[in-house]
């Protein structure tokens, strides 16, 4: 029932939006970068804009903070979270800062992201 209307919610309200998973990292020695292999996802999420104070994200306050809801079992059908990862939403890209799994009756149903505007 409650996953039922999860779906529902983020189907009926959510948006298409792009999640960069950053499959591998390795440091180029003649060039003194770091060259990172990626993959693009296109999934369904809820972004909420956020305002970060000293109560809530005191870290990130004075920057661009989008709060992404995603239906769990549509995020692990293609990937995992990452802190390394990004998601692009309205051709801005938000660097993922922390995300939160949402549990009930022992099943993950929503993960809430936390990305900052990089």
């Amino acid at each position: 029932m409650i996953e039922q209307s999860l779906n529902e919610i983020i189907a009926r309200h959510g948006v298409s939006v792009t999640y960069t998973k950053v499959q591998t990292s390795s440091y180029n020695p003649d060039t003194g970068t770091v060259d990172s292999t990626t993959s693009n996802f296109t999934l369904k999420s809820y972004p909420k804009q956020i305002k970060a104070n000293a109560y809530n994200m005191p870290s990130l306050i004075g920057k661009e903070v989008i709060m992404f809801y995603f239906n769990a079992k549509a995020l692990k059908a293609v990937t995992s979270l990452s802190l390394k990862d990004s998601i692009t939403y309205n051709s801005k890209v938000y660097n993922i800062d922390s995300y939160s799994e949402h549990v009930y009756a022992g099943e993950v149903l929503l993960y809430k992201v936390v990305a900052v505007k990089g």
